[in-house]
């Protein structure tokens, strides 16, 4: 092994495919159970993956401990722009 580790559990990573819409984070169903800011903001959000373009993109604090194809979240609204509305916790 080169010392990588590998997001390959299906809970864990799906690799991305640009054809594919993403799936949304909130349900109509959601609504209720969380107050309207939540709500909206988290209707802004998609599921992403780190990628190699993320270590030097934008404002990027994630460096060298990330591994490529790591969940997180994106803005979908600065979708490819690598770097900037994306959050890795």
């Amino acid at each position: 092994s080169d010392g990588t580790k590998s997001y390959t559990h299906s809970l864990l990573y799906t690799p991305p495919k640009k054809t594919t819409p993403r799936r949304a984070l909130v349900a109509e169903d959601d609504r209720l159970l969380v107050t309207k800011y939540l709500f909206l903001l988290m209707e802004q959000m998609q599921p992403c993956h780190f990628t190699e373009e993320d270590r030097t993109g934008g404002r990027s604090k994630v460096k060298d401990n990330m591994d490529v194809g790591f969940p997180g979240l994106e803005c979908k609204h600065c979708t490819g722009k690598a770097g900037f509305g994306r959050y890795f916790p």
